[in-house]
């Protein structure tokens, strides 16, 4: 007999299994007791509970149904493998097997297959044929569990399928041909003998399970079901033996209930003058929605009652609360939960059903005039939020209001339960995660012990994400990014040696060299090294053979390898060897580190080449092992992760041998094998149940109760989740009862988490679109709620809160709206902004520096809020660090651009009768211009833009100078270096000239003006000074040496003043303000819309300053322009 007991709480039907071990100890306490499980949640809940119970829990095996029938038949009957030949992963292998053999077979039954498979004239790649196996062997593990009489049907012969289908016959025909090649038993076969041994009574009861618990299974497949009533139909001394505990919602028997949509369809049978469906065929209208598969299993068990008897164990709910109500009325299903309500005078929130939003509550054009609440019943909460962000955000706020408030609860009684935890995990992660040991004191009292479970171990993993990337090395191109992105990898970096500043200064090799991508490059396709052909000898590793190739490819690693290893060798200013010119800085030990970085593209061309050959899947196994050992060093708490990896290759390999696939795979067929199988893998330790609040995946049949359930991301797109079904999918064409569906598992677990709330049920979800603020749908299931609510308990509403957009929202630090209140008070704004502090190193003004080293003084006047960060503060500012490229340019920037145009500058100037096609030749050796005809036209204008501006720097006759020595006193100060830019004038006085390769604006023109002062200054200057720029020319005639040291002054004041405090003075803008340059202040300080950025976007001056767009309006800023800049000279 099948002793099925029913009960709402699933804390009753554990003390029921508690009460019948106890009362029914097995005869022999070493033997293992079985209690089957829907899955590991419910087991671990289980298991937790026992021993909080007994103080012990010990030898109870937890399994899930389809693993016990399983062993089952190998404990009954003869034959019977530990692992099915048929077993999903194997079956994949047989199809795939199958479908290179029908791909060219010319029957006509085949040509829907080959039509799947592109076979028709069309072309499909490896991965393709993988993943149509996969689908295929799905599909018939669903027909081996759902459909067991059909595929026996097609094994005697019958080609029948649901409408009989003739596009559908390819179906019977492979299954055929699966099982001629396996002499083993598959799981519908074992369950006609099962079945039909039990019912001659030819099962021997000693060989049973002395005591069987299903313990919330939910909805199992037909199939399973008659082998569990058989097993309890078995004459055995316990007579209680098969005990099945069901989480039904109802006291009442409800398997006839019907949902809306059914009454309609039933309607609509009966015609318009029908009369309406009597109230037990509808019902609560929750029950009849929801609960599907709960009503389907009843039906089942129904359809077995001979055999099966019911007790029933329900529960009131003990309190009033309108969860409680909730529950009350599903409890009574055929009652009438109205309680006197009239929807018309509802008390609550009126919900718009169009949009899903409350109406009359002005939510406007802005965020701000959506946050609002209604302070209905807590134990139902409705939270609107405009992204998964903020919807942990506010749940973390309300998980504080409700710890402060009961102190009772516990983090281990919250659960919080996601559609896709994968997507979640980083925002759980950013949200809780910020806060604990390591944060600030008011960081700290808000932490909350958090958990996350059922992340996939390609998510959680890095290093197993790094090996499955690593994996996919056939296709890898030696992308510069790519190439940075593996050696960041800790468990590369780790083996190679890398840390952050080697990464830092990889990067700027790499675009100082111009490597793009490709280790070596189609101009040494050919040829030829000691005897060998380049490419193929590839095997050798090409990394070995860098400067020993006669020509190497623009942008590839041959190419800026080379350039790096000669700047390493040559001195500086080395002109090209032979066909190449050093390029970047190896400096020191650096080379050390360049040695890492080519034992890195070794092993990667290595392992590239090794994974490039097909092989048996067992071979695979032993490559990818040797690609670990070769690139990684996994740290310490990496290694059981790694292991699970490790164990799911072995798993693939002997699925190959149990499916007779030992043939040579490719490594795209391999590699997508591979993908589905990390798809499905779950970390072991899932972390479910430990104490802290645990975040999870939506898992049907493991809602065990606590006190505060909640469910985020119920938005209409995400929940019911949905999976569409395959064109060629009979169970999909004719479903029967039984049948698993996954938006009706959802639904039916919406219903368990409504039954397994106690104190309050969280409901969250996105409500408008955080760009445009356009409203979205919640899911309808929260619809359906809602609309129950207000219709059954209208004067009982739920509590409504629409969550502001941003957390730093005045709203949320209002008391008016305390159900909003946030516990986040960094975001709290200030009553009133305090005014700027001047900011001190040490709170009082420093002794001026009695020597100023000149480079120090220039670098500071070139910047000086950049100089007061570094230099005075000690901020390491951030900077958004220039990634190489992956292409090859195909236009040339702006940077780029002025580099080209000032190394043609200073070979004009060398050498004037240079030819342009030397030039040219040389520009194209630094990787800077882009290939071909565009690269020759880019440099054409260049050039002829360069030669005209040495050909105005000639006519000045100037003769250059070494750097002067300078040391001056200003003021008590002195000022000691070395000054460059000094020239001799054809008349024989000397002067500072600069020139530049581009448009004159106010660094340029300041950096000159002082040089000259500090020249005159030191009287190291007898004559006028120039700059030259590409369109413009500056001129000042000699000062007296006084005169000059009189205007140092400023110069020296600011930087007084620079070391204590930031200096406003901004030499693009500044320039401007003084008339040094003509134009718009505003034009050198904000950003142009299509131009340079402005100079108010440095990092430095965002820091500093307040009202950014207003700063130049300062009386201070026009003071210190008009005092260094404002010289009548420098007018233009």
């Amino acid at each position: 007999m099948l002793h099925v007991y029913h009960s709402n709480r699933l804390e009753a039907l554990f003390i029921l299994l508690c009460t019948l071990r106890e009362s029914h100890p097995l005869a022999d306490p070493l033997t293992t007791e079985k209690v089957l499980v829907a899955n590991p949640g419910i087991g671990r809940w289980l298991n937790l509970q026992i021993a909080d119970r007994a103080g012990i829990a010990a030898n109870i095996d937890y399994v899930l149904p389809a693993t016990f029938v399983w062993q089952l038949y190998r404990d009954c009957l003869d034959n019977v493998p530990e692992k099915s030949a048929f077993e999903r992963n194997a079956l994949r292998l047989r199809v795939l097997g199958e479908l290179d053999a029908i791909s060219s077979a010319g029957e006509e039954l085949w040509l829907p297959l080959q039509r799947y498979a592109g076979a028709d004239g069309g072309t499909v790649g490896d991965t393709k044929r993988v993943q149509l196996a996969s689908r295929i062997a799905d599909v018939f593990d669903q027909y081996l569990v759902y459909r067991p009489q059909m595929l026996i049907d097609w094994e005697q012969g019958s080609d029948s399928a649901p409408g009989n289908d003739p596009a559908q016959r390819w179906q019977p025909a492979l299954w055929r041909h699966l099982t001629e090649s396996v002499d083993e038993p598959h799981r519908a076969a074992l369950w006609q003998r099962f079945c039909t041994l039990a019912d001659r009574g030819e099962i021997d009861p000693a060989l049973l399970p002395p005591q069987l618990h299903l313990f919330n299974v939910g909805l199992l497949p037909p199939s399973t079901l008659d082998v569990l009533v058989r097993l309890a139909k078995i004459d055995h001394a316990d007579t209680g033996r098969v005990s099945l505990y069901f989480l039904n919602p109802a006291i009442d028997y409800w398997a006839d209930l019907l949902d809306m949509r059914r009454a309609a369809r039933e309607r609509l049978k009966l015609g318009n003058n029908s009369e309406p469906l009597a109230d037990d065929k509808i019902g609560n209208p929750l029950l009849s929605s929801l609960g599907g598969s709960g009503r389907t299993l009843m039906k089942l068990l129904g359809d077995r009652s001979e055999w099966v008897h019911d007790e029933q164990f329900f529960l009131p709910s003990a309190n009033d609360s309108l969860l409680a109500a909730v529950q009350t009325d599903l409890l009574h299903p055929y009652d009438d939960p109205k309680h006197g309500g009239d929807p018309a005078h509802d008390s609550g929130p009126e919900y718009d059903r169009g949009t899903g939003h409350d109406r009359g509550t002005g939510h406007g054009k802005h965020a701000e005039q959506t946050a609002q609440q209604s302070d209905g019943d807590a134990s139902i909460q409705l939270h609107q939020c405009y992204s998964p962000m903020r919807e942990l955000q506010a749940l973390h706020d309300r998980l504080l209001d409700r710890f402060n408030a009961d102190h009772t609860l516990t983090p281990a009684d919250v659960v919080v339960m996601v559609p896709d935890i994968n997507r979640y995990a980083p925002v759980i992660e950013a949200v809780f995660g910020s806060m604990g040991a390591e944060t600030d004191s008011a960081s700290r009292a808000r932490y909350i012990p958090w958990s996350v479970a059922d992340r996939a171990l390609i998510e959680v993993s890095r290093v197993v994400a790094c090996v499955q990337r690593l994996f996919e090395l056939p296709g890898f191109e030696f992308e510069a990014t790519a190439v940075l992105g593996f050696a960041a990898e800790p468990a590369i970096a780790r083996r190679f040696g890398f840390d952050e500043n080697a990464l830092k200064t990889i990067a700027e090799w790499l675009r100082d060299s111009g490597v793009r991508r490709t280790l070596v490059g189609p101009d040494i396709e050919g040829t030829a090294v000691d005897g060998t052909a380049g490419r193929g000898s590839a095997e050798t590793g090409k990394c070995q053979k860098i400067l020993q190739e006669p020509v190497a490819a623009l942008h590839s690693w041959d190419f800026g390898l080379r350039r790096l290893l000669l700047a390493r060798a040559m001195p500086d200013g080395c002109d090209a060897v032979g066909d190449t010119l050093p390029g970047g800085q190896v400096e020191g030990q650096q080379a050390e580190l360049l040695s890492q970085l080519l034992n890195l593209l070794q092993a990667l061309e290595e392992s590239r080449v090794q994974l490039s050959k097909p092989r048996a899947p067992s071979e695979w196994v032993d490559v990818i092992n040797e690609l670990i050992t070769r690139l990684l060093r996994p740290a310490d708490d990496e290694a059981d992760a790694l292991a699970q990896f490790r164990e799911i290759l072995v798993g693939l390999a002997e699925d190959a041998v149990s499916a007779g696939h030992t043939d040579a795979m490719t490594h795209a067929t391999f590699a997508e094998i591979l993908r589905g199988a990390l798809a499905g893998a779950q970390r072991k330790n899932h972390r479910y149940l430990t104490g802290r609040v645990t975040f999870s995946s939506m898992v049907p049949l493991r809602s065990v109760p606590f006190r505060i359930v909640c469910m985020l991301g119920l938005n209409d797109s995400d929940f019911p989740r949905q999976r569409p079904s395959l064109g060629f999918d009979l169970m999909a064409m004719q479903p029967q009862p039984g049948d698993r569906s996954v938006r009706d598992d959802d639904r039916y677990l919406f219903l368990e988490a409504l039954l397994s709330a106690r104190d309050e049920l969280y409901l969250s979800w996105i409500y408008r679109n955080a760009s445009d603020n356009a409203p979205r749908e919640p899911s309808v299931l929260v619809s359906e709620l809602r609309d129950y609510l207000k219709k059954c308990h209208p004067h009982q509403p739920p509590r409504c809160i629409a969550h502001p957009l941003q957390p730093f929202s005045n709203t949320l630090f209002e008391s008016s709206q305390p159900a909003l209140h946030t516990f986040a008070s960094e975001w709290e704004p200030p009553n009133e902004m305090p005014p700027r502090v001047e900011l001190n190193r040490s709170g009082s003004s420093p002794a001026p520096e009695e020597v100023i080293l000149l480079d120090n003084f220039q670098r500071f006047w070139r910047n000086p809020s950049d100089w007061y960060c570094r230099r005075v503060l000690g901020v390491s500012l951030w900077r958004d660090e220039e990634q190489p490229e992956d292409a090859e340019p195909f236009s040339i920037d702006a940077m780029s651009g002025y580099q080209v145009r000032g190394n043609l500058v200073e070979a004009l100037l060398a050498e004037p009768d240079i030819k342009k096609e030397t030039l040219y030749a040389q520009q194209v050796r630094t990787g800077v211009l882009p290939h071909g005809g565009p690269g020759e036209l880019t440099f054409d204008r260049i050039f002829e833009e360069t030669q005209a501006l040495a050909e105005r720097i000639r006519e000045h006759g100037a003769s250059p100078l070494p750097a002067f020595d300078i040391d001056i006193t200003i003021n008590g100060q002195q000022l000691q270096g070395r000054l460059p830019g000094g020239v001799t004038w054809p008349d024989g006085s000397i002067g500072i000239m600069h020139y530049h390769a581009a448009g004159l604006n106010g660094s340029r023109l300041s950096q000159w003006w002082l040089a000259h002062l500090i020249g005159m200054a030191a009287g190291r200057l007898n004559g006028h000074s120039l700059l030259i720029t590409r369109d413009n020319n500056r001129i000042v005639g000699m000062l007296e040496q006084h005169s000059a040291a009189d205007k140092l002054q400023p110069w020296f004041e600011g930087w007084n003043q620079g070391q204590i405090n930031a200096l406003p003075f901004f030499a693009r803008t500044s320039a401007v303000l003084a008339g040094a340059i003509k134009g718009n202040a505003l034009g050198a300080w904000q950003p142009a819309s299509f131009g340079a950025p402005g100079e108010c976007e440095q990092e430095s001056i965002q820091l500093l300053y307040n009202n950014i767009s207003r700063v130049p309006e300062r009386e201070d800023v026009h003071h210190w322009a008009s005092l260094l800049l404002g010289d009548e000279v420098l007018k233009p």
